[in-house]
């Protein structure tokens, strides 16, 4: 009996290890979620769910390069990673991962007064190093690194694209979430727990948060989330779906048979039409809301405290970072040194360390 005992425990073990290692890379590559050559731009109230039917997901895997086939070495690293990857597919304490992504926002910043290291704002600096603490398995996106994920990724990412920060963003994330699965946070979230929601993906193909923008007295509907926090299980036919009209309206919104406000709404719309299996985490939990209101950049970046509508179930604080980062108006806030935001009386200095909210 004790040795069944230490077997069971020994097989738990090694899928746990298993299900810790990234696939992608041996450890002789650099990790690709370091932010380092940002610069190198190559080309509740919780809502009840309502449950509906699944679909099965096929698994599978890219033929070897004949530039790989000459190469011994590189020809083994492969049929590892292959090997690893299907493993982890099969292994029953698999979790998802999280991914967020984080791009130079604009070259006419003045970059003296950017983190020295990242050559970004200081604060999406900060609350990727707070999501690195408290999301258990995160991937930073760049636009370096995103060919190593989705090599057929159509767009390039970065600040000169013609396509709208957000909308590539969402289309960006709904193709990880295709691909990979797992929850997709939105550049500049603040993350106090994500545990729950990753939970939640063992059960439902997709998890969502807060409330479209553009319709306050449905914020609470689980037909209304946003888009800064998605999470979904690989491959369902929803996510092939809502990738599949992103993709529609950044080529030609013309094609589209309703009204489109936000990309919230492309959301909105299918979660309607194909019914996915879906848990919603309300406005409690994503610091999107007052006792009243939404909750506006200026209020984020003003110096007096805000009355969250429910600061118990705070998961997240979604700050709307394409919001943030178009034109000049809080362009003060993103040229903050190190030094000066840690010493300021923002509110959104006291939200990220948890003071007094």
């Amino acid at each position: 009996m004790n040795t069944l005992i230490y077997i069971i425990i020994g097989i738990i073990i090694v899928l746990y290890s298993v299900d810790q290692v990234n696939p992608t890379f041996n450890k002789s590559t650099p990790l690709p979620g370091d932010i380092n050559d940002l610069n190198q731009s190559k080309t509740i109230n919780r809502v009840e769910p309502t449950v509906y039917k699944k679909k099965t997901n096929v698994l599978t895997q890219p033929n070897l390069s004949n530039k790989t086939q000459e190469n011994p070495q590189e020809k083994k690293e492969i049929i590892y990673r292959n090997v690893l990857k299907v493993i982890k597919e099969l292994n029953p304490l698999n979790t998802y991962n999280c991914w967020t992504y984080i791009e130079v926002p604009d070259k006419d910043y003045n970059l003296q007064l950017f983190y020295q290291k990242y050559n970004i704002p200081y604060y999406f600096k900060k609350c990727i190093e707070l999501m690195e603490e408290r999301v258990p398995k995160l991937i930073v996106l760049t636009p370096t690194n995103i060919k190593d994920y989705l090599p057929d990724f159509p767009f390039e990412m970065n600040y000169i694209s013609d396509i709208p920060l957000k909308l590539r963003i969402d289309f960006l994330f709904a193709c990880i979430l295709e691909k990979y699965g797992g929850i997709c946070i939105s550049p500049g979230t603040i993350i106090y727990n994500i545990d729950e929601a990753l939970e939640q993906l063992k059960k439902y193909e997709l998890v969502t948060f807060g409330g479209n923008p553009a319709i306050i007295n449905l914020h609470n509907n689980l037909n209304y989330p946003n888009s800064y926090v998605i999470g979904s299980q690989k491959g369902t036919s929803f996510i092939k779906e809502y990738m599949r009209y992103l993709n529609l309206y950044i080529n030609n919104n013309s094609l589209y048979s309703f009204r489109i406000k936000n990309n919230s709404d492309i959301l909105s719309y299918m979660i309607k039409i194909q019914r996915p299996l879906h848990f919603h985490y309300g406005v409690d939990y994503d610091g999107t809301y007052d006792n009243f209101y939404p909750i506006s950049i200026s209020s984020y970046l003003g110096t007096n405290n805000i009355n969250f509508k429910n600061k118990e179930r705070l998961l997240l604080i979604s700050v709307p970072y394409d919001i943030l980062l178009k034109g000049t108006k809080f362009k003060w806030f993103l040229e903050l040194s190190e030094k000066e935001f840690n010493e300021s009386n923002l509110q959104i200095r006291r939200i990220l360390h948890r003071e007094n909210i």
